[in-house]
């Protein structure tokens, strides 16, 4: 017999209530998900497009930035590693970049023309050994137009000729400032090197006993006339650094962590995209204080360099743009 009889209000079909509360659930979690879904499509779809963006804005060339920050690519692909214009060696916590003996020679290739002989090699190498800051203003032309070269410009060598003007800057070596030509320089250290020593600076050894390959450090000053800029410190709004601990094998590093405008985002990302396994080099008021290696396409503001050895390196990055107002 039936507890409360029906006419009393009570229906036994009100189980279905639970189901129905499950049903109404179910409908929401769905449409939750849907939600979700259209949400991660629409960002997707706009990271897509804002990737689009960055890899195609048209952005006019910088200039370099002798007192403050310049990052140069310097076209070192791992995979040409013995067939590129530049090295970069790290030693005693820092970093330098260097013509390698491959890259001297293909500097100097007769085909390009009468200047780029063996004598006229040898009078850059007497002026750098000499005076090095009349070496570097004879130097840059040449290394100018071979990364031009590197780049895709058919008609990059033109610039090498022999009325080419040429401004050496006071310094200690001669007091005060000169106008010249590169011909007429090429001129004066001609036959003053010895062509049986090598005038270059030693490079790293080989335990094979491989002949040791001599290799001409690149002063801040050519790196920067030299090599294409991709970012200078107004597309930079601030900097930090933190410490990572090593262990008994591996010493200390530091992260400096840069933080990129839209602007400084999108170069980047453009050069990282066509430019992988590179070299980038930071110069900071004429001093090389990192060179790290791009391993992949960033596309970041938070640009993060790691495995950085020198301290006073980092320090210096981060002070420049806390005395500037942005950290």
């Amino acid at each position: 017999m039936a507890l409360f009889p029906k006419d009393q209000g009570f229906d036994e079909s009100s189980g279905s209530a639970p189901k129905r509360m499950r049903w109404i659930r179910e409908q929401g979690t769905q449409k939750l998900l849907m939600l979700v879904g259209v949400i991660s499509l629409a960002w997707l779809c706009g990271a897509q497009i804002y990737d689009r963006w960055l890899l195609q804005a048209h952005w006019q060339p910088l200039a370099a930035s002798p007192s403050g920050l310049t990052v140069v690519g310097t076209l070192n692909a791992r995979e040409s590693y013995d067939r590129n214009l530049f090295k970069i060696i790290n030693a005693n916590k820092s970093s330098r970049v260097v013509i390698s003996e491959y890259g001297w020679k293909s500097l100097f290739d007769e085909r390009n023309g009468p200047l780029f002989s063996d004598p006229v090699a040898n009078a850059i190498r007497a002026a750098l050994d000499v005076d090095d800051v009349v070496g570097d203003m004879m130097l840059t032309p040449y290394l100018r137009a071979t990364v031009r070269k590197q780049m895709g410009d058919p008609g990059a060598f033109k610039e090498v000729r022999e009325e080419l003007p040429i401004v050496i800057p006071k310094h200690t070596k001669n007091g005060s400032e000169e106008r010249t030509t590169l011909g007429d320089l090429i001129k004066r250290y001609a036959g003053k090197a010895d062509p049986g020593e090598s005038s270059d600076t030693p490079g790293e050894g080989s335990a094979s006993g491989r002949e040791q390959e001599h290799l001409i450090t690149v002063s801040s000053p050519v790196l920067l006339a030299s090599c294409p800029i991709l970012l200078t410190d107004g597309q930079v709004d601030g900097a930090s650094m933190e410490e990572v601990r090593g262990s008994i094998l591996t010493p200390v590093t530091y992260t400096v962590h840069l933080n990129l405008s839209a602007e400084g985002r999108s170069r980047f990302f453009q050069w990282s995209h066509d430019h992988v396994n590179e070299n980038v080099v930071f110069v900071l008021n004429g001093e090389v204080v990192a060179a790290p290696r791009i391993t992949q396409p960033l596309n970041v503001s938070d640009f993060a360099i790691s495995n950085v050895q020198d301290l006073k390196g980092a320090k210096s990055l981060v002070a420049y743009f806390a005395a500037h107002g942005k950290s």
